[in-house]
C-alpha cells in the first residue's frame, strides 16, 4: 500500500488572471494526488481551480502567505479537499488533518506543522462563528463601506488573538518536537489536535452559538 507521497512529486498548474481571485487561482493542468500514513488517497483533479488560501488572509503575516513555503503542494490539496467537504464539518477536520500531514511531507518541520494546522482549523472554525464575517479572498479595503471595514477588523481581530492563545496552548508540543522521536509523532499531533478543539469549545462559547 502506498503511504506518505505525493504524486507527481511536482503538480503541473497554470494561473489565472480571471476568477474569484485573480492573479492567484491556479487550475491543475493534471491530477495531483498525496496517499497520506494511513495510505488513504486524497486528489486533487485535472481542472480544478485553487487559490492557495484555507488560512484567513488576517494571518498570512503570520503564517504565510498562499503558495510560499513547505507548505505549497499541502494547500492544493487541502483546498480541493475542503469544496469537497462544503458543509460537512468533520470531512473539513479530517481535511486539516491531511494538511498537517502533507506539510510534513512537503518539508515543514513539525512546529512549522503545527503553526500551519493551527492557520486552516481556525479558518475552518472562524466560518461557522456567526458574529464573524469570513472573507475567503483578498479584500481592497477601501473598497468596503463602514460597516463592512468594521466587521472585518473585529474578525481579523479574533482570528488573531485566537491564533496566539492557541499556539500558546500548544506551545509545550512544539518545543517537545525538536527532540520527537519520529514514531512519536503520530502521538503528539493528536494532543495536539484535543487542545486546540478544547479551546476552540471555550471561544465558541464566549462568542455565541455557531452557524
Amino acid at each position: 500500500m502506498t503511504k506518505n507521497k505525493f504524486e507527481p512529486d511536482d503538480p503541473k498548474a497554470r494561473w489565472l488572471s480571471t476568477g474569484k481571485a485573480p492573479n492567484r487561482d491556479m487550475i491543475l493542468l493534471e491530477e495531483f494526488v498525496y496517499w497520506d500514513r494511513e495510505g488513504k488517497l486524497w486528489a486533487a483533479p485535472v481542472g480544478s481551480e485553487v487559490d492557495g488560501a484555507s488560512i484567513p488572509q488576517a494571518l498570512w503575516a503570520i503564517v504565510g502567505s498562499p503558495f510560499t513555503g513547505c507548505y505549497r503542494r499541502a494547500s492544493i490539496l487541502h483546498d480541493v479537499a475542503c469544496d469537497n467537504a462544503q458543509n460537512d464539518f468533520p470531512a473539513r477536520r479530517e481535511a486539516d488533518r491531511m494538511y498537517y500531514y502533507a506539510c510534513r511531507k512537503g518539508g515543514c518541520s513539525i512546529p512549522e506543522a503545527i503553526v500551519q494546522y493551527l492557520g486552516v482549523t481556525i479558518g475552518a472554525w472562524a466560518s461557522r462563528i456567526k458574529h464573524l464575517d469570513v472573507y475567503d479572498q483578498e479584500v481592497v479595503v477601501e473598497a468596503l463601506t463602514d460597516g463592512e471595514r468594521r466587521q472585518r477588523e473585529i474578525t481579523d481581530a479574533v482570528i488573531v488573538g485566537t491564533f496566539n492563545e492557541l499556539k500558546l496552548g500548544v506551545q509545550q508540543y512544539m518545543t517537545e518536537a525538536e527532540s520527537l522521536e519520529l514514531a512519536d509523532e503520530d502521538s503528539l499531533f493528536e494532543n495536539v489536535r484535543a487542545e486546540v478543539d478544547r479551546q476552540l469549545d471555550i471561544k465558541t462559547k464566549q462568542l455565541g452559538a455557531i452557524l
